[in-house]
């Protein structure tokens, strides 16, 4: 009995006492904390959250112009005009008529702030208008860009040439230049983590009969892209697991260099004319199928960081290797393109992942 009330004596007089000022302090600190925290993880949220929703209402607008197209609605052809004024006002909107005009706008959306056009870059614009045919092909193929302004987020949003829409939410997409500037001297990285590539010449544009939109005329240039020294993460065989994705249509398929960085990577054709990839010491060269001149064909290199290799031509694995990870980075700049190409590029992406055999081939379907 002696010990029992000797306890309630003590909780007594401690809770008599109350804190001291140093306790409450310490206390009051701890929920700052705390409280910062997470009103940051919920601020992430709901902007990751607010740019799912941008990208996916970009989406359905799309799909809506190419709906009152096919319908014909008030018996007119419908597109979509996008454009990032400044880095802080981007807008998308639905037009009638053969043309964007701001008279023939019936539906205007602004861009939050959890998002921003990358394509087009700031400065430019894009119209895509659909045909009133039943297939609701575009008058030219296209692929938007939005990035998010928390993390690395970007969807892209592709309309094909026979008018299939399709949107993928990339995480992982190191660099990407699309060449749709159409003009100027810079090929913008849609990432925004490692600026633009710079051409050697002016003038280096296609604006028509390219994947998408614009891309990068080497045909009769003698000139080339150069996008600088990359993040360590990027193109490195023996820190990160990369995959390397483009597009090439050359006159002629013998010696063609597409991209290339001095410490040790490349992707090109040989003097036979077969595609091949070079990563530190080991190469990968196309054993099935062969490169064809003046058409359009995708290039993809898939290194992970332990198991199989391979490049992909047009879809389909053409090589493979288990020997493939030597360790090989790209420390000096990353040049797209070669003053001796005879042909034209478009569609260059890094991704910091190995992509799956399905991801490839839906990249070359998308077109």
């Amino acid at each position: 009995m002696i010990f029992f009330r000797d306890v309630k004596t003590n909780v007594h007089r401690n809770l008599s006492e109350g804190f001291t000022l140093v306790e409450m302090l310490l206390s009051v600190g701890i929920l700052v904390v705390i409280v910062t925290i997470s009103s940051v993880w919920l601020g992430g949220v709901k902007t990751r959250t607010e740019f799912s929703l941008t990208a996916q209402n970009a989406l359905e607008l799309l799909r809506n112009a190419q709906s009152k197209s096919v319908s014909q609605d008030n018996n007119q052809s419908w597109g979509m005009h996008t454009a990032q004024d400044t880095p802080q006002d981007g807008m998308y909107a639905l037009f009638s008529g053969d043309s964007y005009a701001t008279s023939s706008v019936s539906d205007l959306e602004r861009l939050g702030s959890s998002a921003r056009f990358t394509n087009p870059w700031t400065g430019f614009v894009k119209d895509v208008l659909f045909s009133t045919s039943s297939s609701g092909a575009p008058s030219l193929p296209q692929t938007f860009s939005l990035k998010s302004t928390v993390g690395s987020s970007v969807a892209i949003t592709t309309v094909s040439r026979i008018g299939f829409i399709s949107q993928t939410l990339e995480e992982s997409l190191g660099a990407y230049w699309p060449f749709d500037e159409g003009n100027g001297a810079v090929a913008h990285n849609v990432c925004e983590t490692t600026g633009g590539a710079t051409s050697t010449i002016s003038g280096m544009w296609k604006n028509s009969g390219c994947i998408f939109g614009s891309c990068a005329d080497m045909s009769s240039y003698a000139g080339y892209f150069n996008a600088g020294t990359l993040s360590g993460s990027l193109l490195n065989s023996s820190s990160s697991p990369f995959s390397v994705s483009l597009w090439f249509n050359v006159s002629s398929p013998y010696s063609r260099n597409f991209l290339r960085c001095s410490s040790g990577f490349s992707l090109q054709t040989t003097g036979g004319g077969l595609a091949q990839a070079v990563v530190g010491v080991n190469t990968l060269t196309q054993s099935v199928g062969s490169v064809s001149s003046l058409r359009w064909h995708h290039l993809a290199l898939v290194a992970p960081l332990a198991g199989t290799s391979s490049l992909y031509l047009d879809g389909i694995a053409v090589a493979t290797s288990t020997s493939v990870h030597a360790p090989a980075s790209c420390a000096g700049d990353l040049i797209i393109g070669s003053s001796d190409l005879l042909g034209y590029l478009d569609e260059v992406r890094l991704y910091t992942r190995a992509l799956s055999s399905s991801d490839v081939q839906s990249i070359y379907a998308s077109y």
